[in-house]
């Protein structure tokens, strides 16, 4: 972390502070890009912010949430029992196991004054120094939060910090102070003022030079491509991280724009992500490598330009979760809307229908919109995200228009409480991935998934219910993956009889 000690120490004393006996708001404030998470993660791991406090709980809300969504995360983080999934009941546990204990809470990423007065009722005051930090966009939540308490406002980085920032970066695990050759000092002063003290640019920039060759024609290069890039904030930012994905080569572009299509801040598999990108072709043919490791390869350059961040590893140190910061996000999304990529419908979108016939390649939605009249046959990939809907005309209007898509590649469907498989899926003949997430309650796969010879993966990783599989399934030749929660109560297929070869 660079640059903020001075606001850590600050904070951390505030926190600390056994004086202050009441429950305590305090918000981290910044456009984006500037590092109030960085900042907010630093100070939840501080040894004496770890001594200070016995509840912790780190929780993003983001522009997209719902108070029943976030409400499970912060049950889940505190280790409170409800004794049933309502929002009631969440919000009594909660408050319950708080009140036992001293509690640190972090909302991340707060977009809306509702957000917090909407989670205000769980947090109890009982005069034992309980904290809670938010980090916010937004001076106007900040104060909402708290009125009686500036905001702590970041700064950006001043010359010093932001040559630090960027040469660290650029010159992994060396001295920042002798690591850049003398040839390439002015060059790398160019690039830094270029930045603004913008640590996300700086970071993205950096890692965009770390991967040229330490010429001074290739620096060069970089630093002419960013000419009359004078903009400010985070324009700025959005600028630069254009920059950096105008140089991926042509796989990697897909392979970055597909995080587009996942809910801002989450945290993603890594395998599952590879499944995704082999399923659409995106992954390039190189000799003595599987499509896994092509994959992985993939996502540690993405993750070495610093436009993808991995945030666990295996025991073997390959990735195995990765997630995308959420300015770089929206250039993703920005990218997709100009190339039809994808489409995007989200959480607060107030459209009612999706009526577009020949647009976009995938289709994202994440509301109860109504695809009735959405024609397109040429969709490729059709991603439904919305909580509860089994039932809902939406969802039904949803699986009736499922034979359209002919030439649909890729399906997943996150809309909790699903407890049969739609039998509309058999007449995707060319579907290669098929996924259900949430809490779906789908209790058996029927023989109608035997349609389905060209399915690669079937993912049920989070189908708790699940209690048979038909034997079917087990006669798909190109079948590679299935995955089933560890809890599954589901036979393994008999091995007597023919299973894919590649399973």
């Amino acid at each position: 972390m660079v640059g903020f000690d001075d606001d850590k120490k600050k904070i951390v004393q505030e926190l600390v502070d056994i004086s202050k006996k009441h429950r305590s708001v305090m918000s981290i404030v910044g456009m984006g890009g500037l590092g109030k998470t960085t900042l907010a993660k630093s100070i939840y791991k501080d040894l004496e912010v770890k001594r200070s406090f016995n509840i912790f709980a780190w929780v993003i809300i983001s522009q997209e949430y719902t108070i029943h969504e976030i409400l499970k995360r912060i049950s889940t983080e505190v280790s409170a029992t409800p004794s049933a999934n309502t929002i009631r009941d969440l919000s009594v546990a909660i408050f319950e196991k708080l009140k036992k204990g001293k509690y640190l809470i972090i909302l991340d990423d707060v977009w809306k004054e509702d957000a917090w007065t909407e989670l205000l009722k769980v947090f109890p005051d009982v005069n034992n120094g309980n904290r809670v930090i938010i980090t916010t966009r937004f001076v106007n939540v900040a104060k909402i939060a708290n009125p009686t308490i500036k905001p702590h406002e970041l700064r950006c980085l001043d010359e010093r910090e932001s040559r630090e920032l960027f040469l660290r970066k650029v010159f992994p695990n060396q001295n920042t102070e002798t690591c850049c050759p003398t040839y390439l000092v002015d060059y790398a002063h160019q690039l830094v003022q270029r930045c603004g003290g913008l640590p996300l640019a700086l970071v993205v920039l950096g890692g965009l030079v770390s991967t040229k060759p330490q010429t001074q024609d290739a620096w060069r290069k970089v630093v002419e491509s960013m000419k009359g890039q004078f903009v400010e904030g985070g324009e700025k930012c959005l600028e630069i991280i254009a920059l950096s994905y105008n140089d991926l080569s042509y796989y990697l572009k897909s392979c970055f724009l597909y995080f587009g299509c996942c809910k801002e801040d989450m945290t993603i598999v890594a395998k599952t992500l590879i499944r995704l990108w082999s399923t659409e072709g995106f992954l390039p043919v190189k000799n003595g490598k599987t499509t896994e490791e092509v994959g992985l390869d993939c996502l540690e350059d993405l993750a070495q330009r610093c436009m993808v961040q991995i945030t666990g590893r295996e025991y073997d140190g390959s990735a195995n979760y990765c997630r995308i910061h959420d300015v770089l996000r929206d250039v993703c999304i920005r990218e997709t809307k100009e190339n039809r990529y994808f489409e995007i419908y989200k959480t607060n979108d107030t459209v009612d229908y999706v009526t577009m016939s020949n647009a976009a390649q995938r289709l994202v939605i994440c509301n109860e919109i109504d695809i009735l009249n959405y024609s397109n046959s040429m969709l490729r990939g059709l991603f439904y995200g919305v909580e509860g809907l089994d039932n809902h005309p939406a969802f039904s209007a949803l699986k009736e228009q499922l034979g359209r898509f002919k030439l649909l590649r890729v399906l997943c469907l996150h809309t909790s409480g699903i407890s049969e498989f739609p039998s509309e899926i058999k007449s995707l003949i060319h579907l290669r991935y098929l996924e259900f997430g949430y809490d779906v309650n789908l209790k058996e796969v029927p023989s109608c998934i035997g349609y389905l010879r060209n399915l690669q993966t079937l993912n049920l990783f989070n189908g708790n219910s699940l209690e048979k599989i038909s034997d079917s399934l087990w006669t798909i030749d190109t079948l590679r993956h299935v995955y089933l929660p560890s809890t599954s109560r589901v036979p393994p297929p008999n091995m007597r009889n023919t299973v894919p070869k590649n399973l």
